[in-house]
């Protein structure tokens, strides 16, 4: 389980590549070396773990309250306790199990001969990035040398500017009044177009679907009509 380090500021990630082993006798022995990599990670991480854990965790958001939601499968063995329990003393969220999807799109393990399908592929994130998880699902018909099938994440980082005691905030306003040029309102449909044909057509929630079509919407207009800062001055006082 090599971690691999992302920086996308004012975040930095640290996502980890992990497999689970299929018996609960050797379960332990994994979430100890997981533990060990976790917090082997650079102080302030986010942690983003992804991976086949070979555990059913249930869906009792009550009891997990936090760590999952209630849209996942019932099923729940020994493998999934030691799974949830680790993620709650570690403050992590199994992002599958929050989003309402139907079959095709929530489990990623089918049998056909024997007819049975899991959940077991989990995207697993640190407290800190669960308000930002647009959607986890599955995604079919991806090209694989697997019989699982893709698990797929959609997060929206926006950036934070902190607040500086004593200063004024900086105000960023869009220059709008661009549009009215053809070449810029041009680039702007382009622009958004581009955005909105990565938007996922089934997202969970009409609040996660609004901050996906919202934040595109923002991104063209910054990008094609550019932007102005009032406020707080660089460096020194305003």
């Amino acid at each position: 389980m090599d971690p691999l380090l992302i920086w996308s500021a004012p975040w930095c990630l640290t996502v980890v590549s992990a497999y689970g082993p299929n018996g609960s006798v050797e379960y332990p022995t994994f979430l100890e070396t997981l533990r060990g990599v976790l917090e082997g990670a650079p102080t302030g991480d986010s942690i983003v773990v992804l991976g086949d854990f070979n555990a059913h965790v249930g869906n009792n958001s009550d009891t997990w309250s936090g760590v999952i939601g209630r849209n996942g499968p019932p099923n729940l063995n020994s493998s999934g306790v030691l799974l949830l329990d680790f993620c709650a003393s570690h403050s992590l969220s199994i992002t599958n199990t929050v989003f309402k999807h139907k079959g095709a799109h929530q489990y990623m393990w089918y049998q056909d001969t024997l007819g049975q399908r899991s959940m077991i592929n989990f995207v697993v994130m640190s407290s800190d990035l669960r308000p930002h998880v647009l959607d986890t699902r599955v995604k079919r018909g991806a090209e694989r040398s697997t019989d699982h099938h893709l698990v797929v994440s959609w997060i929206c980082l926006q950036r934070r500017m902190p607040d500086r005691l004593g200063r004024p905030k900086r105000i960023v306003r869009v220059c709008w009044e661009h549009l009215a040029d053809p070449s810029v309102r041009g680039v702007f449909n382009s622009h958004l177009q581009e955005s909105f044909n990565q938007i996922p057509r089934e997202i969970g929630d009409i609040e996660s679907e609004w901050t996906m079509f919202s934040s595109s919407i923002a991104d063209a207009a910054i990008w094609s009509c550019r932007h102005k800062v009032s406020g707080a001055g660089r460096g020194g006082n305003p």
